[in-house]
């Protein structure tokens, strides 16, 4: 009896055994495969995110290359522009600067000859004369009072026209002279 269940116990020993041993191999062998189809679904992942990166990154240096491209055919196209003006710029600095070497010379030369610096001789120094208009001369530049200016540019309209207008044109000055203020103008005393 103490062989039978001894016997039993071994048994039932080996039996619990084989299904401790079955039962970790199929946790294992389905830990296995769960990491199998995680690793595949990474990987899969991971390619479909490097395509998309690599396709991203194609099309970003494509737009880099094209506004490149635009950036310098704008630069060509500005310097064709700028080029030309500063030449330009540069002969009219040159020729600027010609004319103020010029105008300094001719100023200096000007006083030099025109205007005679009083040279200090320890003596009272004598009367200058001045080559002043005369009074003939500053009259002849007054302009004339206004009726004879218009008297003057009614007989120059009237010589231009035709006879039979130069009647009307007479007309019309005599009447203008009899409408106009019969009041004397204010004269200067001086």
């Amino acid at each position: 009896m103490s062989a039978q269940q001894w016997r039993n116990a071994q048994e039932s020993l080996l039996s619990l055994e084989k299904r401790n041993v079955d039962s970790v191999d199929s946790i294992v062998s389905g830990g296995m495969e769960a990491n199998r189809i995680f690793r595949d679904q990474f990987s899969s992942a991971v390619s479909t995110a490097l395509e998309d990166v690599d396709t991203a990154n194609n099309s970003c240096l494509t737009s880099i290359d094209h506004s490149l491209q635009l950036d310098r055919d704008a630069c060509g196209n500005l310097n064709s522009m700028i080029s030309p003006c500063c030449d330009d710029l540069r002969g009219l600095k040159s020729g600027h600067y010609d004319k103020i070497v010029e105008i300094t010379e001719n100023a200096s030369q000007c006083l030099e000859d025109e205007y005679m610096v009083d040279k200090p001789s320890c003596s009272t120094p004598r009367k200058r004369s001045f080559n002043l208009p005369s009074v003939s001369s500053i009259d002849e530049l007054r302009t004339p009072p206004f009726d004879e200016l218009l008297k003057l540019f009614w007989e120059a309209k009237s010589a231009k026209l035709a006879n039979g207008d130069v009647k009307h044109m007479l007309a019309a000055y005599e009447a203008a002279q009899a409408l106009k203020d019969s009041r004397v103008p204010l004269t200067a005393i001086n």
